[in-house]
């Protein structure tokens, strides 16, 4: 058989012919675990769950002549979903008798069962001139991706007749790579772009038709230049698909998943050194500031959160891919990319789940004698999709926020539809040690409408959105700006009334200086009771260690004016401002399911622990603040010494800015928030003036320089903006272009020029005279 002979022959995989045969080749590759992998107890692990898979399918497997559906659990789907479905478990079964090492592999009745179930579902439900119906992306994506696999995997078992058949119907519902045929007249963009680019590349390999594969190839052009607005990878590394998700750790990794097949199975010359020096730029600005020891951030994962048999997963195959498309990078990737690998402890056994392929080839990086190194710390303010990281060596934490151009969330197809608020101010903690903190259960249990980072009313609207529509933050005042090295600031103006909240607003920032992150809010105006939400963590138990003031609350529920908590290894100190700040303890077991947030999760109920801290704003607040300060990894003693001489100072917390100081760092950042000239004073003295709303972040560095960093969250097309530091600098200052300076002494004033930015921050480094 053909695939046999292709893994006989594995290691000249490039042999002498046609060039649609060595594609051919290569992509079944990629699909089987060659001979020499199978000795691998992690391979050979996954080859017998796939066969125990296959075996229950064709168990249940309808074979009759005469039959509703390949699957008598299908029935009660819609059309274009049982379509998928039913090539996807074909697929399952085809690998199976594919694969050498299988009880399955060669078995000739699974082999005839295959033929039939394939003839029978093309001819009726996958034909030519079936009528379209339901969800499109099954017809274009999903149906004829499964569908190619099974024409790679039983090749020569089909025969020419029926390859040409299946052929004749994948060509007419993808004929194109750059169309959508449900009536849009839209380009295709992004992740769905490319993956229709492999189905025409497979389809013209197995047709053996080089017009129809230059074609395919062709379609990947429009993918790599950066985009303005819209789906796509932006300059500052943002992914958006859907024209107003963040989606870099869902659809931007199907994209890549796509990519790195295609350019396996089109080889040398795939990409151009152009579209090679994009990719390496990709894997550094959007891909790797997303991971967290082997984990996506599920800030950018959208929907995909509610899919349980993706919770804690989404790293493993965008680490294969990056591998894959390594060898298109410059050296050092695959030294971080192991990094990532040996850290990943989300899941007890890493390896299960993924295909055999993709086992040996991130087992053969684990076995890499290069050594691993992890990724600088550093902070990165994604602009164009409203997303800020914050990397340090003993914790990362993520902020997700939304504006005019941005969703809060995203449902659709029954998915998420409790997402309201984790675009609205969650910030996400990830500590070292405590890895099923957001896997495990937590999207089916958490409380979502108490979020960490957001503030609320505590109540979600009761039905959700219409499917995929945008839910806006009227407030455009939504972005940041970050330096290298573990500083910035990020900030946002907010109305949830588009959240189901009422009326409820006010401003909120985030400062970033180096194991401290502080959070500030003014203007906090709303209906009902709200409060903020400091944090809120699944525990082992409801009774897991929880101080405040250093002292562990006796009861479940409580409220009281607090200095400090610390919750499961996180410290928090909450500054008094002009009265002490009024804590909402609480420690719960809470219970919900999968099925409540998708319905193709489990309806079986899930309870876990959880412990949570909010700030009280009181009854209908008119104008409330708040200030808390994180401290992941300290020791009560040192929180408690933090909060006897805080080293950070609150500079200003009203309408106009906020702004805070770290005296230990020489760190300090400022949000002006109106279009009006603004001056934050310290210790009596004006400080830093504005002309107009802008975020600043600045680090006056041991070494005698100064580093600063403005952006213009407002995303003005032009303008310029003037800012004034109440420091003198020697003359001699580099800067970006978009910025120039007026003066170094006694004051540094600069111009920004703002055409163009697009909220990106634009930096100068200067030393003090």
């Amino acid at each position: 058989m053909r695939v046999l002979l292709l893994l006989l022959c594995w290691p000249c995989l490039a042999w002498a012919a046609p060039a649609e045969d060595a594609m051919l080749a290569r992509a079944s590759a990629l699909l089987l675990a060659a001979p020499a992998q199978l000795a691998d107890a992690d391979v050979a692990a996954e080859i017998r769950r796939q066969q125990a898979l296959a075996r229950e399918l064709w168990q249940t497997l309808d074979t009759r002549a005469v039959r509703r559906e390949l699957w008598a659990d299908l029935a009660a789907k819609p059309r274009s979903e049982a379509n998928s479905l039913s090539f996807k478990r074909l697929r399952t079964l085809a690998l199976a008798h594919a694969q050498p090492g299988s009880a399955l592999h060669g078995h000739a009745e699974l082999a005839e069962a295959l033929r039939r179930s394939l003839d029978w579902l093309v001819e009726h439900h996958y034909r030519p001139d079936t009528p379209y119906s339901g969800n499109w992306w099954d017809w274009e994506i999903g149906s004829p991706q499964s569908l190619l696999d099974c024409l790679l995997l039983l090749h020569d078992e089909l025969g020419a007749e029926r390859r040409a058949r299946y052929l004749a119907s994948i060509t007419r519902w993808v004929p194109d790579a750059t169309r959508r045929l449900n009536g849009s007249t839209a380009e295709e963009t992004g992740a769905n772009r490319v993956d229709k680019a492999l189905i025409v590349v497979l389809s013209g390999a197995l047709e053996g038709d080089a017009r129809k594969v230059a074609a395919g190839r062709a379609a990947l052009d429009a993918v790599f230049p950066y985009v303005t607005h819209g789906d796509g990878f932006h300059s500052d590394g943002s992914f958006i698909q859907h024209d107003f998700v963040p989606y870099t750790g869902s659809y931007g990794t199907v994209l890549l998943a796509a990519l790195a097949r295609l350019t396996v199975v089109l080889g040398d010359g795939a990409l151009t050194d152009a579209q090679r020096a994009t990719l390496a730029a990709w894997a550094d600005d959007a891909f790797l500031p997303v991971l967290v020891r082997g984990a996506v951030l599920d800030s950018v994962r959208g929907r995909a959160i509610s899919r349980p048999a993706e919770e804690g997963r989404a790293g493993r195959t965008l680490l294969r891919d990056l591998l894959r498309l390594s060898a298109q990078m410059p050296p050092g990737l695959r030294a971080r990319l192991k990094f990532h690998l040996l850290h990943d402890k989300r899941q007890p056994d890493y390896y299960r789940g993924l295909d055999a392929p993709s086992i040996a080839e991130l087992k053969a990086l684990a076995a890499d004698a290069t050594t691993a190194q992890q990724p600088a710390p550093d902070t990165k303010v994604f602009a164009a999709m409203d997303r800020a990281v914050h990397h340090r060596p003993g914790f990362a934490w993520a902020l997700s926020l939304f504006s005019p151009r941005i969703a809060a969330f995203e449902y659709g197809n029954g998915e998420n539809p409790r997402g309201w608020l984790t675009g609205a101010g969650m910030t996400t903690l990830l500590l070292p040690g405590d890895d099923a903190q957001f896997a495990d259960g937590y999207w089916a249990t958490v409380d979502m409408a108490r979020l960490p980072g957001v503030t609320t009313s505590g109540h979600l609207p009761a039905e959700p959105p219409r499917d995929f529509s945008m839910v806006p933050n009227p407030e455009p005042w939504v972005g940041g700006a970050a330096l290298p090295g573990g500083s910035g600031v990020a900030g946002m103006a907010f109305n949830l009334r588009n959240l189901g909240q009422g009326e409820l607003s006010g401003r909120k920032s985030w400062f970033m200086f180096g194991d401290r992150m502080l959070a500030l809010g003014s203007d906090i105006r709303g209906e009902g009771a709200v409060e903020t939400i400091v944090d809120q963590r699944k525990l082992p138990q409801p009774d897991a260690v929880l101080h405040v003031d250093g002292q562990a609350p006796t009861t479940h529920r409580a409220s009281r004016p607090a200095r400090t908590a610390q919750l499961a290894g996180v410290g928090y100190h909450f500054p008094t401002l002009l009265q002490p700040q009024l804590l909402n303890i609480s420690r719960e077991w809470r219970e919900g399911s999968w099925r409540a947030i998708n319905p193709a999760g489990s309806p079986a109920p899930l309870r876990r622990a959880y412990a949570s801290l909010a700030l009280q704003h009181g009854h209908r607040p008119d104008g409330a603040s708040y200030a808390y300060t994180t401290l992941p990894g300290i020791s009560a003693d040192a929180l408690a010494r933090y909060a006897d001489a805080p080293p950070l100072r609150i500079l200003a917390l009203d309408a106009q800015a906020h702004a805070a100081a770290d005296a230990d760092t020489g760190m300090a950042a400022a949000t002006f928030w109106g279009d009006e000239q603004h001056t934050v004073v310290r210790d009596g003295q004006p400080w830093m003036v504005a002309s107009g709303a802008c975020a600043v972040v600045l680090h006056n560095r041991s070494d005698g320089s100064l580093q600063l960093a403005v952006s213009a969250p407002t995303q003005p097309e032009r303008g310029s903006l003037m800012l004034e530091l109440h420091t003198a600098v020697s003359p001699h200052v580099a800067h970006d272009p978009a910025i120039h300076v007026l003066s170094t002494s006694p004051t540094l004033r600069l111009r920004i020029a703002l055409e163009g930015l697009r909220g990106r921050s634009v930096q100068l480094l200067a030393r003090k005279p």
